[in-house]
């Protein structure tokens, strides 16, 4: 048995946020039609203006489709099997892998979860997820703790 909880949801839709990406790709394709129209060499600061344009229209369209920017650059997740417990909580954090045969006691708080190993204490701090996602991560822990502790 498993559990795997991905903390970057997606998004809701928006095709307001579609609009605006287009527009701001419309006006990065528009700036370098206008400098081959005027038969004026491209520069620097067009490629870097067009550039700026288009990856603003890439998230603007991306979040439009509900595609959270942060998985473009990891993940943030907890899952749980019965050997261990894999814990990244943030995309720039580095993933811990803990062993149930390793853990000495699960505490839990109002949105914080302290898991006391051998070696260190780990704080999981849950407070950026709503009510139901933190009784459902506390719930699995305890499922998957009672047989292995």
């Amino acid at each position: 048995m498993n559990y795997h909880k991905d903390f970057l949801k997606e998004q809701h839709k928006s095709k307001l946020r579609i609009g605006i990406g287009l527009a701001f790709l419309l006006v990065a394709i528009a700036w370098i039609g206008m400098q081959l129209m005027e038969q004026d060499a491209i520069g620097a600061f067009d490629w870097f203006y067009f550039g700026i344009f288009a990856l603003n229209a890439l998230f603007h369209i991306l979040g439009g489709l509900g595609v959270p920017i942060q998985k473009l650059f990891g993940s943030a997740f907890i899952a749980i099997d019965d050997t261990c417990m894999r814990i990244k909580l943030e995309v720039y954090k580095k993933e811990q892998l803990v062993r149930w045969e390793d853990i000495r006691s699960v505490d839990y708080n109002n949105s914080c979860i302290r898991i006391l190993t051998d070696k260190e204490s780990i704080e999981m701090a849950l407070s950026k997820l709503d009510y139901g996602s933190v009784q459902e991560v506390k719930n699995a822990i305890n499922l998957f703790a009672n047989p292995n502790l």
